[in-house]
């Protein structure tokens, strides 16, 4: 058992050593952006949106970068999934604002 919890263990953390190529980290022109439509939203914010897409997400399957995904479409992607990878209400929105708001950001980034 004790072998299988390692096994395990390890798989995560090599799924999210990968994952976190294609995640971004947000920076203050990102929570600028954010901003526009969620007023207020801080790059903290995003950035524990980002952690919750890969812990979450990432714990079924490699996900994939925000920019792979238009914008528009990343609300009904994370709703679809929600219940499924455990996400709660605050949780959801954490990860739809950071998924929306990086699919956004200028080429380059």
């Amino acid at each position: 058992m004790t072998r299988r919890l390692a096994a395990i263990a390890l798989a995560a953390a090599a799924v999210a050593a990968c994952a976190t190529t294609q995640a971004p980290r947000p920076g203050p022109a990102d929570a600028a952006r954010a901003a526009e439509r969620w007023p207020g939203t801080t790059v903290a914010e995003l950035d524990d949106g980002r952690t919750l897409y890969l812990g979450h997400c990432g714990s079924c399957h490699l996900p994939p970068s925000p920019r792979d995904v238009p914008a528009d479409d990343w609300p009904r992607h994370v709703a679809e999934m929600a219940e499924r990878s455990g996400l709660d209400a605050t949780a959801q929105e954490r990860v739809e604002r950071y998924l929306v708001t990086m699919a956004a950001a200028p080429a380059g980034r």
